[in-house]
């Protein structure tokens, strides 16, 4: 069956054949286990602030034998050489546990605040530096493009030590991906004529970081083309980029604080979708399939920041960067979201980073869009009118109730998953699909605090197993505020949380029947194949 997304690169795992022996990672110098960086060109940086060369935590690409969806439970008991007790033991001498210490995200200075208005400049200063992560973009020629906080008085001077840095390791024919300072993580990414630096204290690894600078870049590309982008800096070096992203701001902004709350998107490269019957789904399907122009080339219905449904050419899938990059435009910013009809030029860079389509976008309702897309530049008319049709069999058939419900409802929770369960949250990827599902954030994690830190405990899980030098199937992790499990397959990844002193036999016994649950309910929890022509 022909898949709706493509995957890129998607991982190969590689399974060894001696028992794996889980170890504390508190080692200094990197707050991911399993990364090795090697040494490059020496540079004198500031004191506390040490640069690498890494070649990233990217996904095992060795071949091996691979096994099939096996049993958690029994490579749970194969893994964990040791015993249940010293790991709790270990938790309550204040080790932090297996894996990853606590305290990484601490409450106290978490602003996601952007209301600068009225402070002076000192105040300024010291409330940008206690920002916990910060993401810049910069010409090669060291001319500010973007930065998520502060204004041109605060950030030029830095972002002309990170291009002066940059270009360093440039003139010796190296390349500067990462670094650390104190508490720090770096990272750099350049693409052609343009530098995007992540610099966060939150723990992420330096791969994670770098797919969150692609995706910004992404967000760029879709407002100016590859094609316009270099031959506009090889004209002039110094251009002033700003000039062409004037009123694009709102979108980088919205995706910059979407990637800091933490998004599940963008760290498993997937979709998420809106749960509902089979035949609802193919229902609507049918009804943009018979509605459909000849213009156009994707049409697709979005609700809540997840997929409905989607039509499109046999001969063209569509890329998770690309769709995640329409999703972030719809629903982190306010732009689209006033009720009207709008006609925007974007750049789907995965799809043909040199060239233009055109979407037609509304939202008939308030949480649910109507995405058209046509590689005409003039098919405006014709799209509304594809919309009008839409819309009225929509609402006949009564598929707009039946969305509204499926969003008012709100996420399923664990405990309709799995009544009586110790797991408190999980994601699940299916990588046949590139889509992924969760449950809930409640009750558990109804904060912005307690959700950030769940995302940073999912960013370790996902780093541990990914990380390419640990060529893990199984991650089991203990720390003083939960028990977690990262479970990998050639169809499958699960990432699940429970609380502190949860039971192991519990946790995966909980972890095996969501695997079970979630077969059982495939083709409600995803769009498999999607609708084609």
């Amino acid at each position: 069956m022909s898949n709706l997304l493509y995957p890129l690169q998607a991982p190969t795992i590689r399974m060894i054949s001696q028992p794996l022996n889980i170890h504390s990672a508190t080692s200094s110098g990197s707050s991911t286990p399993g990364l090795q960086a090697k040494a490059t060109t020496a540079i004198s940086l500031p004191e506390g602030v040490h640069a690498h060369q890494t070649d990233g935590a990217g996904s095992g690409t060795g071949s091996g034998i691979v096994t099939g969806d096996n049993d958690v439970e029994s490579m749970l008991g194969e893994i964990l050489s040791e015993s249940e007790g010293r790991f709790l033991g270990m938790r309550s001498k204040g080790l932090g546990g297996i894996g990853f210490s606590d305290g990484n995200i601490e409450d106290e200075g978490w602003d996601e605040s952007s209301d600068e208005e009225g402070l002076e400049e000192e105040a300024l200063i010291a409330r940008w530096r206690a920002r916990k992560k910060h993401f810049f973009i910069l010409s090669s020629a060291g001319k500010p493009i973007y930065s998520r906080y502060g204004d041109e008085t605060v950030v030029s001077g830095y972002m002309g030590v990170i291009q002066a840095i940059i270009s360093f390791f440039q003139d010796g024919d190296d390349t500067l991906k990462c670094f650390s300072a104190g508490k720090h993580r770096f990272a750099v990414v350049a693409e052609g004529p343009l530098y995007l630096v992540a610099i966060s204290s939150m723990g992420e690894s330096d791969s994670q970081l770098r797919a969150q600078l692609d995706a910004l870049y992404t967000q760029v590309l879709s407002t100016l083309t590859l094609s316009q982008l270099s031959k506009i800096f090889a004209t002039r070096e110094n251009f002033d980029l700003r000039r062409l992203l004037g009123g694009t701001e709102v979108f980088l902004d919205g995706l910059s604080d979407a990637m800091t709350r933490g998004s599940p998107q963008i760290l498993l490269s997937a979709l998420e979708c809106v749960k509902m019957r089979k035949h609802h789904r193919e229902k609507i399907n049918n009804i943009l399939l018979k509605s459909r122009s000849s213009s156009l080339l994707y049409g697709l219905v979005i609700a809540d920041e997840r997929l409905v449904s989607v039509i499109r050419p046999k001969r063209h899938s569509l890329h998770p960067p690309d769709l995640q990059l329409l999703f972030s435009m719809l629903f982190n910013a306010s732009t689209f979201r006033d009720g009207g009809e709008h006609w925007t030029p974007i750049c789907l860079p995965k799809f043909n980073s040199k060239g233009f389509l055109h979407a037609y976008i509304c939202f008939f309702r308030k949480e649910i869009a109507l995405v058209l897309i046509s590689a005409d530049k003039d098919a405006f008319f014709e799209m509304r009118e594809v919309k009008e049709v839409v819309v009225e069999q929509l609402e006949k058939t009564g598929c707009v109730e039946i969305v509204e419900e499926a969003v008012s409802r709100g996420r399923y929770t664990t405990t309709d998953v799995l009544p009586g369960t110790v797991i408190r949250h999980f994601l699940y990827k299916s990588r046949a699909n590139v889509q992924f599902t969760m449950p809930s954030f409640e009750p558990h994690f109804y904060t912005v605090i307690t959700r950030r830190r769940l995302m940073n405990l999912y960013q370790r899980l996902h780093s541990a197993v990914h990380a390419k030098n640990a060529h893990l199937k199984v991650h089991h992790c203990i720390r003083s505020s939960s028990v977690s499990l990262s479970w990998i397959t050639p169809t499958f990844e699960l990432y699940c949380v429970a609380g502190a002193g949860a039971n192991r036999n519990a946790l995966a016994k909980g972890a095996t029947s969501i695997v079970n649950w979630v077969k059982r309910e495939e083709e409600r929890l995803f769009v498999i194949g999607g609708a084609m022509f």
